[in-house]
């Protein structure tokens, strides 16, 4: 669940429809397309890092959970909070600039 919702946060795709306009008008078509290669291979390295955490620690909710198994054990509870405090933060980013581009 974990490595697909890497891919589904980023977005890579739906976010290249939604904002083909402003990017032929600020950078261009090869702008976009190398631009689109690099963010593709970087999701890829972050997918493939977070199917090996959860392969290591296989849990449901794992971010929270690989968090504060990952911290020294004094840590382990903010880092937890942190995780899901950036991860919230996000998701709004997220739900916004689709709404931006949707609009």
């Amino acid at each position: 669940m974990s490595f697909t919702m890497c891919f589904t946060n980023a977005a890579v795709i739906p976010s290249l429809i939604l904002q083909t306009g402003f990017g032929f008008q600020t950078g261009g078509p090869a702008v976009m397309v190398y631009g689109w290669i690099l963010v593709a291979l970087f999701t890829t390295c972050i997918g493939a890092c977070l199917g090996e955490i959860c392969s290591v620690y296989p849990v449901s909710g794992g971010m929270y959970y690989w968090a504060g198994m990952l911290a020294k054990r004094k840590n382990a509870a903010f880092a937890s909070y942190i995780t899901g405090c950036i991860y919230f933060t996000a998701y709004i980013g997220f739900a916004s600039s689709y709404s931006f581009g949707l609009a």
